[in-house]
């Protein structure tokens, strides 16, 4: 694996950002209560949120829950994609304890990861229903240092532990560039008081390869930007560049995209967001970064094919298994099993677009 991790260096660089925050935690007036109207505003395709910040409610059943959950109640041991499991097992995560009251509801943060791609934030939360485990990140809006985030995405992702207690992680992804560590503020959207602020800081090594090349297919043109080997992802960063009415239209709306590896291995795709402005001269730009799961190795070549999807069944639960060319018998639960006897792809490949990559190792 060529992942690894400077020991001294993320210990000095995560305390360093622990005695920050703990400075402006003493700084906090205990025990006060902001209780705003709870409203919801989306910009920029990303929602934010309001909510109400107190130190010292939480009651006996939830810290006594607490005490007997596994690595300080850490939230990323029961939720999270292949990306936050993998940041855990590597000793990338920072462990906090913070606890919030929202609206009459007790968060406790218990974990926050970052490796330069998505900022995920472990959580456990007190809730009598589904409905309330993510109301909350409805709510909330980031800061960075103080200052707002910015464009990116936010999701949401979660398990219940046991009855009223749901473990949950929420990923941020942000095209701004932004500090290798920093306080994750977050902060009401009424009157932009400050609430909690979560320490992060980028720990791992990665490998960025620039690309920057232009793939041409009809109206629409591809710039590949750059594609880097996190220790937890594989990111890629893309622009597509059409004219305003192909856009309108919502010509590539379901592009997507597979990487493979000299192997043949499709990686897993984990998420992805972006977007861009208004037309410049009748043409739009949007830029976009798309998260795929990590390599243990760095790879010889990497192919990445663009493909158009129909995306009018959402309702399809993912099941993932190894073809090998035989039978192949998959549980579909309750409704019993289905057995494979052959694969047919039905993705409609577009060629044009499709470029391989040599890294640099």
């Amino acid at each position: 694996m060529y992942y690894n991790v400077e020991k001294e260096k993320i210990e000095t660089r995560a305390g360093n950002i622990m005695d920050k925050w703990e400075q402006q935690l003493k700084e906090q007036r205990p025990g006060q209560k902001r209780r705003p109207k709870i409203y919801i505003s989306i910009t920029a395709a990303f929602i934010t949120l309001v909510l109400t910040f107190g130190l010292s409610i939480f009651s006996p059943t939830f810290a006594a829950t607490l005490k007997n959950l596994p690595v300080i109640g850490s939230a990323f041991e029961f939720v999270g994609n292949i990306s936050v499991k993998t940041g855990k097992e590597q000793g990338l995560t920072i462990p906090i304890e913070k606890q919030v009251e929202i609206d009459g509801q007790l968060i406790t943060f218990t974990d926050t990861l970052y490796d330069g791609g998505e900022i995920h934030i472990g959580y456990l939360i007190e809730a009598s229903g589904m409905e309330q485990t993510s109301l909350f990140a409805q709510r909330i809006r980031f800061l960075i240092d103080g200052q707002p985030m910015g464009g990116g995405g936010m999701g949401i992702s979660g398990v219940w532990i046991e009855n009223g207690l749901f473990a949950g992680t929420i990923s941020l992804r942000v095209r701004d560039k932004i500090p290798d560590s920093f306080l994750l503020g977050i902060c009401s959207l009424e009157d932009n008081s400050l609430l909690v602020e979560l320490p992060v800081a980028k720990l791992g090594e990665s490998k960025v390869t620039i690309v920057n090349q232009k793939k041409e297919f009809e109206d629409l043109a591809l710039l590949y930007e750059k594609i880097s080997f996190l220790p937890t992802s594989t990111e890629l960063s893309i622009s597509l560049i059409m004219p305003q009415e192909a856009f309108s239209q919502r010509k590539y709306m379901h592009l997507d995209y597979q990487i493979i590896d000299e192997l043949g291995r499709v990686l897993q795709p984990l998420s992805g967001s972006g977007g861009g402005g208004g037309p410049i001269s009748g043409i739009i730009t949007q830029k976009f970064k798309y998260y795929f799961e990590p390599l243990e190795s760095l790879p010889k070549t990497i192919t990445i094919k663009p493909y158009l999807r129909d995306y009018t069944n959402t309702t399809v639960e993912i099941v993932r298994e190894n073809w090998e060319q035989e039978k192949l018998t998959l549980s579909q639960g309750d409704i019993g099993q289905v057995m494979i006897l052959d694969i047919q792809n039905s993705l409609q490949y577009l060629e044009d677009l499709e470029i391989t990559l040599e890294i640099d190792r």
